[in-house]
């Protein structure tokens, strides 16, 4: 049996809900629904900055939190206005121009810094290993920051499914799955990513926010992983050894 059983559902229930925040972030601009989830968040996300020193957590914990308390303050005219800039600052950042943020891994990697090259079908052989798929209704590259994260939050749903069930090979696999997919993806280019949205995003602090948020939060992830499946490997070779 894996260790801390309910800690380990409690856990990967959490970073789920996270991994889907950032994706939702980095997929369209922010919609209301979208405001109202990072405010009902601040709790959970002041709770996890408060268990580590790290700057970049910090950092983004401050500058969420000035937008979650001035969006709760508004009128409906003034959320109308509000949204409308983040539209904009969406559009500045990830849309338009020479100097917007490249949002897919193979932008990062490839040795020609295009679109659906290099790391790119490794990729979708790793979602192809839980039958993931991209929505229909999204049109860019499967390698985009908003589908590596929503793998990586559907791949922890599997794991609290595979925790309540009792089925402990299927719970080390599929984090085995998450820690490869973090190293030998996420790890090499998120860190990139969000140094250039920071660069970037003077005076567009809500996107600086959840640049700040990813970078503190892939950071604390991957230790958890490495922890978390340390611990499975002396729990299985010390059970193989009883037999």
């Amino acid at each position: 049996m894996l260790p801390d059983f309910d800690s380990l559902r409690e856990i990967n229930s959490g970073r789920e809900v996270f991994y889907n925040f950032l994706s939702r972030g980095c997929q369209a601009e922010a919609k209301e629904e979208y405001l109202e989830m990072a405010a009902s968040l601040m709790p959970y996300i002041e709770d996890m900055a408060s268990q580590t020193d790290a700057a970049s957590l910090n950092e983004g914990v401050k500058l969420l939190a000035e937008y979650t308390n001035q969006w709760s303050n508004l009128d409906n005219i003034g959320k109308k206005e509000f949204l409308l800039g983040l539209a904009r600052d969406f559009a500045y950042l990830f849309l338009t121009g020479a100097k917007s943020v490249p949002t897919c891994e193979s932008v990062y990697l490839s040795p020609e810094h295009l679109v659906k090259h290099g790391p790119y079908l490794q990729v979708l052989q790793a979602y192809q290993k839980v039958g993931f798929q991209t929505p229909v209704e999204f049109k860019e590259p499967e390698d985009h920051v908003a589908m590596e994260f929503k793998f990586m939050a559907i791949l922890s749903n599997k794991i609290g499914r595979a925790v309540e069930a009792g089925e402990n090979q299927r719970v080390f696999r599929l984090m085995e799955i998450q820690r490869a997919f973090l190293d030998e993806h996420l790890n090499k280019w998120i860190p990139q990513f969000c140094r250039l949205l920071i660069e970037r995003s003077a005076g567009r602090n809500f996107y600086r926010a959840l640049a700040h948020l990813t970078e503190g939060f892939l950071a604390q992830d991957n230790e958890f992983l490495q922890d978390e499946m340390w611990a499975a490997l002396q729990e299985s070779e010390t059970m193989q050894a009883g037999d």
